[in-house]
């Protein structure tokens, strides 16, 4: 993060805040010295060097050049740095502070009670007490000030971890790979659960396939052989069987008895 740094506005009467930023500085710019610490103004440029308020010469390479970023930081009453703001030219809204920018009141701070309904004007307090109400400010005699949130400080340092600390961390963190595992396993495990379903889906599919064929064979075979047993069956088919059934057996008959006679047999 970029260093800040703050010098005091004598005309504003607020601190005006500074970054730190590249390139050359020129007459009238702060420059830091981050070796000696203090913030001074350039009053005299040579090729390698600074004069700083206008006495002493540095450097150019040591020093820093600073860069207004556009927010001050108003000091409270008893002197100590208080709340930073961001300046912006705008017309203010009813509750808003504002800092006076006109010659006559310069560096006053007010809060704004009223918005008028015509022209540009406002109506104000001041914060600090001092004078009455301010009954008119146009948007070009003051700047509007709004606030900006601090930024997050960072976490401090905790003190190095116990053994017993770290073989507890070890110990959770061996745990939760565990977990992790099995959660693997598992999925591991119904994918090939699934696999054998659908494996034993395809065998029963191809069994039934192979039924239902053997089942229609089967149906057609029976259809010819109910009609072979049909033909069979009818009238005129019957009669002729049996008239052909009773020639051959009366044919077997006189056969027998021929047979019979010519070996010398008797009725």
């Amino acid at each position: 993060m970029t260093k800040k740094h703050y010098i005091y506005d004598d005309e504003l009467k607020v601190e005006r805040e500074y970054a730190e930023v590249g390139g050359e500085a020129s007459v009238g710019d702060y420059v830091y010295d981050p070796l000696e610490g203090p913030v001074s103004k350039v009053t005299y440029v040579t090729a390698l060097e600074y004069q700083l308020n206008g006495i002493f010469y540095f450097d150019k390479s040591r020093m820093r050049k600073l860069a207004p970023t556009g927010n001050v930081r108003v000091p409270k009453p008893d002197g100590s740095p208080g709340e930073t703001y961001a300046l912006t030219d705008r017309k203010a809204d009813v509750g808003e502070r504002i800092i006076i920018t006109h010659p006559n009141h310069r560096g006053r701070i007010l809060e704004v009670t009223e918005v008028k309904s015509f022209g540009d004007f406002v109506s104000s307090t001041p914060v600090d007490g001092i004078g009455g109400i301010y009954p008119y400010c146009r948007t070009d005699e003051y700047t509007v000030l709004e606030p900006i949130e601090p930024a997050q400080s960072p976490p401090q340092s905790s003190a190095p971890a116990s053994p017993e600390q770290l073989f507890a961390n070890l110990v959770r963190r061996v745990a939760e790979l565990e977990q992790k595992v099995r959660v693997i396993d598992n999925y591991n495990d119904e994918n090939d659960a699934i696999r054998r379903d659908l494996q034993t889906f395809a065998q029963v599919a191809e069994q039934a396939k192979y039924q239902a064929k053997h089942a229609r064979d089967l149906s057609e075979d029976n259809s010819k052989d109910i009609i072979t047993l049909d033909e069979r069956t009818q009238p005129e088919s019957l009669a002729e069987a049996v008239a052909k059934e009773q020639a051959e057996s009366k044919r077997k008959f006189d056969a027998a008895k021929a047979e019979y006679f010519r070996k010398g047999g008797c009725v």
